[in-house]
């Protein structure tokens, strides 16, 4: 019996590719899992930046009306999201930063800087709807509150 030696290296090639290129379904649900975890987890510090910015644009140009609801709405995302403590700091400084931006790009309210505002908010929302795309108000998420 003869074998046909080019037909069995290339056989042996892809046996060895195999592991390589295939993995059980609980693999890849695994791996879209993290991929959608670290999405959000990206989301949730460009919103942060976001609402750094908007706290100081908004209490710039609105102080009496909105003085602290971009900070306060800061402080409810982390007690919501409860982030691990990596994402937690990346949230916090770049909430600072957007702030810190904002402050030296309009040190006082101009139009230009109440049009910033709304195209952040503009931005922002579009964030939110991801961040919330199936869930449905009043579901439970499974999370403990602390």
């Amino acid at each position: 019996m003869s074998f046909n030696r080019p037909l069995l290296l290339l056989v042996a090639i892809l046996a060895t590719m195999a592991p390589l290129t295939w993995s059980p379904p609980v693999a890849r649900g695994m791996v879209v899992q993290y991929e959608a975890y670290v999405q959000r987890q990206q989301d949730l510090i460009a919103l942060a930046g976001i609402f750094g910015q908007l706290h100081y644009l908004r209490r710039t140009c609105n102080p009496k009306r909105e003085a602290n609801i971009w900070r306060e709405r800061m402080q409810t995302l982390i007690e919501l999201e409860q982030p691990d403590r990596d994402t937690h700091f990346q949230m916090v400084t770049r909430f600072n930063e957007g702030f810190d931006a904002m402050g030296q790009e309009f040190p006082t309210c101009t139009r230009e800087a109440q049009r910033r505002s709304k195209d952040l908010a503009f931005e922002g929302n579009a964030i939110v709807q991801r961040l919330t795309d199936g869930i449905q108000p009043g579901a439970d998420t499974n999370r403990t509150r602390r």
